[in-house]
């Protein structure tokens, strides 16, 4: 328990960005999802991390590359291809740990557009604030990846 705490700390006091700017944007949106349905936060997480990694890899392709090439020991030299095959490793990793990679995959189900839009835009405090690193995204952006989750 002590070790998991310590990552916890380690996660939230900046160290795991070594310099670089992190995006908790998944955060945001998990947040939401648990709210709404009762979600545990790590299956909200897992539900829509794909989907948000798609929306942004194109951002900062050679990052996402990193990754995989560090994370899953991928050799493809294309970055984009690398970070598109890093995305679906990462989504394969939590379906053999029975994460959700959808909102399909969750109790709470595909749900409707009008749910989509009211989570982002409890998520971005009506449109009135910008969230996100990779790129500042405010309600229509995060309606995108909602819906980009949004399915069996």
């Amino acid at each position: 328990m002590s070790e998991i705490m310590w990552c916890r700390s380690i996660s939230h006091n900046g160290i795991t960005g070594l310099g670089r700017p992190k995006d908790f944007l998944c955060h945001k949106l998990g947040h939401q999802l648990g709210a709404k349905f009762d979600e545990a936060h790590g299956a909200t997480l897992s539900a829509v991390w794909g989907s948000w990694a798609r929306y942004v890899y194109h951002l900062d392709e050679a990052r996402f590359a990193n990754y995989g090439r560090k994370v899953w020991n991928m050799d493809e030299e294309n970055d984009e291809k690398t970070a598109v095959a890093a995305i679906e490793k990462t989504e394969e990793f939590f379906r053999s740990l029975h994460m959700p990679t959808c909102l399909g995959d969750m109790k709470m189900g595909v749900q409707p557009d009008e749910v989509l839009k009211e989570m982002a835009g409890k998520a971005t405090a009506g449109d009135t604030m910008k969230v996100g690193a990779f790129q500042k995204m405010g309600e229509k952006e995060l309606y995108e990846i909602y819906k980009k989750a949004n399915h069996r």
